[in-house]
């Protein structure tokens, strides 16, 4: 695979998402390490970009499926367990996910960073403690998901 456009991109965390094709970790030059998973047919998948700091700091990598990758990193404050996902639409089941929350140890920081396909509104003011003033797209049900989490 050709990762050439992404060696000119300066990460600062480890919470950039790129989609890429079957599962691994790459060393893409400069330190810079892709972490993916995804499915054999060259469609869909998740990925993590990580810097050099990020990728020695890297405790275990778990590709889980097209939708979700899930990676572990030895922060300055404690673990730090990060997942990368796609629900692409609201009928997708977010089974793997919810599993896979559930057994992270409750001595780590928890990161879930992806696209949701969520919309989110605020309308009635129910999900202050998770949703801003200002929401670009009315509520559906992956965003009622969302914030139900998020304020649980």
């Amino acid at each position: 695979m050709n990762f050439s456009h992404l060696r000119r991109l300066e990460v600062k965390e480890a919470n950039h998402i790129v989609t890429s094709q079957f599962h691994g970790k790459e060393n893409i030059g400069e330190g810079r390490t892709l972490l993916w998973s995804g499915e054999t047919q060259r469609r869909g998948g998740v990925g993590l970009f990580l810097n050099s700091f990020t990728q020695k700091a890297l405790l275990s990598f778990t590709p889980i499926s097209s939708r979700l990758l899930r990676a572990r990193i030895d922060g300055n404050h404690g673990k730090i367990t990060v997942f990368t996902c796609y629900a692409p639409t609201n009928k997708a089941k977010d089974d793997d996910l919810s599993s896979e929350l559930s057994s992270v140890s409750p001595h780590d920081y928890l990161k879930v960073i992806g696209d949701f396909n969520a919309g989110v509104a605020n309308n009635s003011g129910l999900y202050n403690a998770a949703v801003g003033p200002v929401t670009a797209d009315a509520l559906n049900d992956n965003g009622e998901r969302l914030v139900d989490y998020c304020i649980t």
